[in-house]
């Protein structure tokens, strides 16, 4: 529970909402929302094989690809008809409930990259599912773009991409239909770093020079930084050159902030106990850092930041080997996820 209210009701079909002082779907021990902002506007289009052209919108709070609820509507031109739902989604694993005029009221479970997996471009070659019509008591599954129901097996290929979910959802938040990296570049024409950071729901202050304490290097620029007792995360300017930057060291930060707080901040006691290697001490946590921000860099897919050489270049400094060697299947990291 929080002293200070939500400033508006972020998903209205999830009655947790309507308690202004309660965040995170009233568990802060797991989720963080600096803002009270968490949620994102996401309009799409989509096509299949049978049901013709569609378009809609969706309402998703939480972190997409983790845990969402999202709530939404559409019409389908082909029948001519308009529909909505409601969904939970947890590691790509979806259950919904939707109704339309024609077909009423249906569920279903749907495990691979839907629309709420946060890619902007999804398809049910890459799914599995299954569905149930509580109205008339029809099931059916799907098996990637082959659908089976009581009449048998059918190839009905599908896909969906997101339309401006950034602009959209900064339009609603802000009144601005405009991208992540304008926004953002409205905050620092103001010099409002810390709005920035509030309202993009990234935690930790921002300070322009590193400064605290004997173990930084004072008055220099920089991207980001943890206190490895507190798990205090500070900005610098260079964070803020785009947003893919912003966000690449807001991830790389919080691997470091979980392990200050749970006390398991990976350090060198060889380097820690000798005055002249004591800036290197922390190149265990700084290389393992880069390496979990490497595999999520499709959240960031236009980064500057090239977190696989820095990972390499730490551990070489640590161990004096190398971490991994670049792989062919590496891309999957770089799928861009938008949201």
């Amino acid at each position: 529970m929080f002293i200070s209210p939500d400033s508006y009701v972020q998903a209205p079909d999830f009655t947790q909402s309507f308690n202004r002082y309660s965040y995170c779907l009233n568990n802060p021990l797991v989720y963080t929302d600096p803002d009270g902002e968490f949620f994102w506007i996401i309009p799409n289009i989509g096509w299949s094989k049978s049901g013709g052209l569609s378009i809609g919108i969706s309402m998703v709070f939480g972190v997409p690809g983790l845990l969402t609820y999202q709530v939404g509507g559409g019409y389908n031109f082909k029948s001519n008809e308009a529909y909505g739902y409601a969904g939970a989604t947890f590691a790509f694993n979806t259950a919904s409930l939707s109704y339309s005029s024609s077909g009423g009221w249906s569920t279903g479970y749907t495990a691979g990259a839907s629309v709420y997996s946060g890619l902007p471009v999804s398809t049910n070659f890459l799914t599995i599912g299954a569905t149930y019509n509580i109205s008339h008591g029809g099931w059916g599954g799907n098996v990637s773009a082959w659908f089976v129901d009581q009449s048998g097996w059918t190839f009905n290929p599908s896909v969906s991409a997101m339309v401006l979910p950034e602009q959209t959802t900064n339009f609603i938040r802000k009144g601005r239909f405009i991208n992540n990296d304008k926004m953002l570049s409205k905050f620092v024409a103001a010099s409002d770093y810390q709005g920035a950071l509030d309202y993009f729901g990234f935690e930790g202050t921002y300070r322009p020079k590193k400064g605290a304490g004997a173990d930084y290097v004072k008055g220099t620029d920089y991207y980001g930084s943890t206190d490895p007792t507190t798990g205090n995360i500070y900005y610098g300017n260079f964070a803020f050159s785009s947003f893919d930057n912003l966000y690449s060291t807001y991830v790389k930060e919080s691997y470091t902030q979980k392990n200050a707080i749970n006390g398991t901040v990976a350090i060198n006691e060889e380097y820690a106990n000798d005055p002249n290697l004591r800036n290197m001490r922390y190149y265990p946590e700084e290389a393992k850092g880069f390496k979990y921000a490497f595999e999520r860099t499709g959240l960031f897919y236009r980064t500057k930041i090239n977190n696989f050489n820095q990972a390499n270049a730490y551990w070489i400094g640590s161990y004096g080997e190398p971490l991994m060697t670049k792989r062919w299947w590496h891309f999957i990291y770089k799928i861009p996820r938008k949201w």
